[in-house]
């Protein structure tokens, strides 16, 4: 026959049975579940391609300001790192734009050409400003490849520009912003990879 006692000790084991499975269970759990986002709310880059302009193979330069270029310098720089947080070191960022008067080359490597971000995930290029050609507002063309990870291709837009309404690609979160400086301008742009 059971005393106070015993169902007082019973009373008090079945709570701590059930805190402990809870804890089992979840834990057990875990190693099926997919990883949250430890940095927050993290969104990725939207894409925005514009394949008829790429050109394959173009070469690792941290300018593409070379003899013959004119126009205000710009120095783009940022980070590439994933939604599941972090920076990815090594990511290739092929960049390409049309010249100052609006012309893409189709022939060479002008105003083409890649990076490779560093340990930290940054990323650092030297150009011009770009100019507005047909019905397409300014941007730079970027296109984002890291190892395991899917591609980006993707446009960066003049932020303030007139004609980014204008332009079917636009889209409010690929718009850097300006800043002077004495010898040009300086923009940051933070490439996130969906993975």
């Amino acid at each position: 026959m059971a005393t106070r006692r015993d169902l007082l000790r019973a009373l008090l084991i079945v709570p701590a049975l059930a805190i402990t499975a809870r804890r089992g269970f979840a834990q057990g759990l875990g190693q099926f579940m997919t990883p949250t986002v430890p940095c927050g709310d993290v969104k990725p880059t939207p894409a925005a391609a514009d394949d008829a302009t790429f050109k394959a193979g173009a070469p690792l330069k941290a300018s593409l300001v070379e003899p013959g270029i004119t126009g205000e310098r710009l120095v783009l720089t940022g980070t590439v790192s994933g939604v599941i947080c972090g920076p990815i070191k090594g990511a290739r960022v092929d960049f390409w734009q049309a010249d100052p008067q609006g012309v893409y080359d189709a022939k060479g490597f002008r105003l083409r050409g890649h990076v490779l971000t560093d340990d930290k995930g940054v990323y650092r290029i030297e150009t011009v400003l770009p100019a507005a050609y047909g019905r397409r507002a300014r941007h730079l063309n970027a296109k984002v490849q890291a190892a395991g990870k899917p591609t980006l291709a993707t446009q960066l837009f003049i932020a303030d520009d007139p004609q980014n309404l204008k332009d079917p690609q636009f889209k409010p979160e690929l718009a850097i912003k300006l800043s002077k400086t004495p010898t040009g301008w300086l923009a940051n742009f933070a490439f996130v990879l969906n993975a």
